[in-house]
């Protein structure tokens, strides 16, 4: 089936709907060159700023490409 350009694609994934929230810790499919796979969200939106638990490095994504790279969250902000 073709898309049309008024027609909406599919979210990539279907994880759209997942809710990540700031202090939520998620575990990713690759690790990181430190060695870690754990980061911490520090800001959400229309693209996410995370924290490696690792090392501290800090990076910005666009939430396509977050969303592709989380595996799962490890531990939800409010259980701190």
């Amino acid at each position: 089936m073709a898309w049309r350009r008024t027609q909406r694609q599919p979210a990539i994934l279907g994880e759209w709907s997942m809710d990540y929230q700031v202090g939520d810790v998620v575990r990713t499919r690759k690790e990181h060159p430190c060695g870690s796979v754990e980061w911490e969200i520090m800001r959400t939106g229309a693209d996410f700023r995370i924290k490696c638990l690792g090392c501290g490095r800090v990076v910005m994504l666009p939430r396509p490409k977050f969303v592709k790279a989380v595996k799962t969250i490890v531990k939800g902000g409010a259980e701190k």
